[in-house]
């Protein structure tokens, strides 16, 4: 003979589900919860969804609180976590611009390992002169990450850290252009030079 199961409609969705489908509660006639697990589930959901988005609000209204009433440390903070964050920031904007363009790149954490210690050491690779974060605008001894082969993509070793001025000098140029295009400014610098010493003579 098959058995028959007990059942149970459900308090909030009013559907009628098997007594498997309900939590224990001991303080009921039945010693069952009232409502089937789905649905607590559901409102569990939807509390926890409710609580976090009233829990961000408090924190922004702390945050703007916080800036009204003291200016100069929430500036300082600010200015302290993107210093000190200056390489990720940095890294996170070079990677998003990679992905948009089709960029081959390395993962974040990978290549943010790779870079720390020349980050850290504040000179430039090519004309290792001192690097210095701006504040607002990058400036020609401002810290960049270079692609040492621009096709390469963003990937261990094809990656550097020089300073802005060096980066718009070398910009996607092999080095046998720089070399040619080098070559030639030597030489007219030399014929301007001899020709100055010819006149004043």
């Amino acid at each position: 003979m098959e058995e028959v199961k007990e059942t149970k409609i459900c308090s909030k969705c009013s559907i009628e589900k098997s007594v498997d489908e309900f939590g224990v509660r001991k303080d009921t006639k039945d010693g069952l919860n009232s409502c089937c697990k789905e649905c607590i589930r559901i409102r569990s959901k939807m509390q926890y969804a409710k609580d976090l988005l009233k829990s961000r609000e408090l924190s922004r209204l702390r945050s703007r609180k916080r800036a009204i009433n003291y200016p100069d440390y929430t500036k300082q903070r600010k200015r302290n976590s993107y210093d000190n964050n200056r390489l990720m920031f940095v890294l996170k904007n070079r990677l998003n611009i990679a992905k948009k363009e089709n960029i081959l790149h390395d993962n974040k954490e990978i290549l943010y390992e790779y870079l720390k210690d020349r980050w850290n050491r504040h000179e430039c690779e090519i004309c290792h002169k001192r690097l210095i974060l701006g504040d607002k605008f990058s400036k020609d001894n401002s810290p960049s990450i270079d692609r040492i082969v621009p096709e390469l993509g963003y990937v261990i070793d094809n990656i550097s850290i020089i300073c802005h001025r060096c980066n718009r000098i070398k910009n996607d140029a092999t080095w046998q252009e720089h070399l040619m295009i080098s070559n030639w400014q030597k030489e007219k610098e030399e014929i301007f030079r001899n020709r100055n010493v010819v006149n004043l003579t």
